[in-house]
């Protein structure tokens, strides 16, 4: 890692040389190497990656020291990977916002040392999140992620990243290259991140207890052997589970038969049960049948004797009987006598019947006729009273006439004329208008209603109205057009009407009126305004 190159003489070139670093560094556990291993939880390393990441970011922080000619020390030992291991553990079971420092507080407790001993740098990284739902419970939101793996060299590139962020800062860039110290890396999740932490400890005043033990990176020949030792593992595991497997494959199998003869041995055995309950049943119904027999050859002399006197009784009631029968005989000869005469009773009755409703019909007919005299009767009298006031008039006209003298006597006849005709025709016009006046009296006024529902539905309507007074029905004419162009009309004897079979959100223009039937004459009532309704 070339962090100074020589031209490097101040703070802002120096980071421009990192900064070209960060551009072309090469990073370990290449995509696809066989040994960038997968996780589902970046928090769970393996103890071999976590050593390997420790190395990896010992050799970025060594690179810059030996570059800048620090003397300093950050040492990987046994009690800083085993505070890191704690360092994780806190931080994963803590519920608090700074998490961070609530775990180098608890892991420091644990460990016996002084929490302001340990300093902590950190760097976020995106895990792969592949679903993810909110709840609110007690007014808090909470989120749950799903996610997926994530890769050894994604964690190396985070840890990378820490360094690179931490050497850009004076202050973070002197603690870290020009102390000593032990040092290790964790790395920890939350909601849908992973954190790489570099975490220092101030070797003064660490306890006793703390294990300093100097952790050395393994040679490439050990690393050969661990590997060929974990793929030997590996292949005797794999034929340990094949072995387990196929053991496990006979156990299912003999398990099954096993399973199979229990059922079938339950099966018999619950037949058995059966067989055994059955015949438990029939010895408890013999048991009873038995006892039954007993009690009634107990009680058949009781039982002989209450026969007998039944006997007895039965002839008594047969005596009862038989007179009876007589005195119903003859209740039922009276019976017939006393229909007879009922039957003549109510022939007398209809027949009384029939004339009475004769005789009403007759009464209603002169009554009629009487009615319509009378009516006759004042009509003549009207005119009559208004003939004789004709024939006054008549009279003094003639006598007007009679004193003109004789000159003018064909003047006087051709206005005499005039006047008959005047006469005349006046009583052509009492007749037109005394016919007009019978017809007008004779009009049927037919009661109207209006509507107090009309409500629009899919392709119909539906129309509802108050009852009309002594009417014989309704009728329901509708239209597109304002002014009832081609409109179709229903008729209905109720107070409500659903009219289908329309088009989808038209406007439709609605009428009502009543009818009413008198005389094989039909009678309507005016058409109401036209309201409106929209189908759907």
């Amino acid at each position: 890692m070339d962090y100074v190159t020589g031209k490097s003489t101040d703070w802002d070139t120096a980071k421009k040389d990192l900064q070209d670093v960060v551009n072309n560094h090469t990073y370990p556990f290449t995509d696809g190497d066989e040994n960038d291993t997968v996780y589902d939880d970046p928090a769970a390393l393996s103890e071999s990656d976590q050593k390997r990441l420790d190395f990896y970011v010992k050799s970025l922080i060594d690179s810059v020291k030996s570059q800048v000619g620090s003397t300093s020390k950050l040492t990987i030992t046994d009690g800083s990977l085993e505070f890191a291991k704690r360092y994780t553990q806190e931080y994963q079971n803590s519920n608090y916002v700074f998490r961070k420092y609530n775990a180098i507080k608890s892991a420091s407790s644990i460990m016996g040392l002084d929490e302001y001993a340990v300093t902590g740098y950190d760097i976020a990284a995106n895990r792969q999140v592949t679903s993810r739902s909110i709840s609110i419970i007690n007014g808090y939101i909470y989120n749950s992620y799903e996610f997926g793996t994530t890769k050894m060299s994604e964690i190396a590139k985070a840890a990378f990243d820490l360094v690179t962020q931490e050497l850009a800062n004076p202050t973070d860039y002197n603690n870290i290259i020009n102390n000593n110290g032990y040092f290790s890396v964790a790395v920890t999740t939350q909601d849908d991140k992973f954190y790489v932490c570099l975490l220092t400890i101030n070797p003064a005043n660490v306890p006793s207890h703390f294990n300093t033990n100097e952790v050395v990176k393994p040679t490439q020949d050990e690393l050969a052997t661990a590997v060929q030792k974990s793929q030997a593992d590996s292949d005797q595991a794999n034929k340990d589970i094949e072995s387990a497997q196929s053991t496990f494959d006979q156990a299912q199998a003999e398990n099954q038969k096993l399973g199979q003869e229990i059922s079938d041995l339950q099966k018999k055995i619950s037949d058995g049960q059966s067989s055994v309950a059955s015949l438990q049943k029939q010895l408890t119904d013999t048991a009873k049948l038995q006892s039954q027999i007993k009690e009634t050859k107990d009680s058949l002399p009781a039982k002989q004797a209450a026969l007998q006197a039944a006997n007895e009784k039965v002839q008594t009631t047969q005596s009862k009987l038989n007179e009876c029968k007589t005195a119903l005989a003859a209740a039922q000869k009276e019976a017939a006598n006393t229909q007879s005469n009922l039957d003549k009773v109510k022939a007398d009755a209809s027949s009384a019947q029939q004339k009475l409703q004769t005789a009403q019909k007759a009464y209603d007919e002169a009554k009629k006729k009487q009615e319509k005299l009378t009516s006759s009767v004042a009509s003549l009298t009207k005119k009559l009273a208004y003939e004789k006031k004709q024939l006054a008039h008549a009279k003094a006209v003639l006598a007007l006439a009679q004193s003109k003298n004789a000159t003018t006597k064909k003047k006087s006849t051709k206005k005499s004329t005039k006047k008959a005709t005047t006469k005349k025709t006046t009583k052509k016009t009492t007749k037109k208008k005394v016919a007009k006046k019978v017809k007008k009296a004779k009009k049927v006024v037919v009661a109207s209603s209006k509507f107090t529902s009309l409500k629009g539905s899919k392709k119909a309507f539906v129309g509802k109205w108050k009852k009309a007074k002594s009417v014989s029905g309704y009728q329901v004419r509708y239209s597109t057009a304002s002014s009832m162009k081609k409109a179709k009309t229903k008729s209905t004897k109720a107070t409500k009407l659903k009219v289908s079979g329309l088009k989808s959100k038209k406007k439709y223009y609605v009428q009502l009126r009543s009818y009413r039937k008198l005389s094989n004459k039909t009678y309507y009532s005016a058409w109401t305004k036209a309201k409106t309704v929209k189908t759907r």
